[in-house]
């Protein structure tokens, strides 16, 4: 069993999308991270090196989406995150990752 370091709605701002309009500018894209860790260490020590540190992990999860202009889909934007997210501290076990991009249809409040 393993625990879960989270972060919910990580605000990034982007160029993502296979239209020309899409890429025009950058667009707000919403990341949810779970990260599955064990803290068993960190919590017996009092040492969140021996975890995995949600605020590095949101400033690489930021880093990325700042940075990768070239990308097209949700699907490969959600990707890259989820290894940003995994290389931490080398402590994640796993990331379930979801990324919405909100307003990108006409009548739902985002796709995902």
């Amino acid at each position: 069993m393993s625990d879960k370091i989270i972060f919910r709605d990580l605000q990034v701002r982007t160029v993502l999308g296979n239209d020309s309009w899409e890429r025009k500018k950058q667009q707000p894209l919403l990341i949810t991270a779970e990260i599955h860790t064990s803290i068993a260490s960190a919590g017996k020590n009092d040492k969140v090196t021996e975890s995995v540190h949600y605020g590095i992990a949101c400033k690489r999860a930021t880093s990325f989406a700042e940075s990768n202009h070239k990308l097209h889909s949700l699907e490969a934007f959600a990707e890259g995150i989820a290894k940003a997210c995994l290389g931490v501290t080398g402590r994640a076990l796993a990331v379930h990752i979801v990324a919405r991009k909100p307003r990108a249809l006409l009548h739902a409040e985002y796709a995902g």
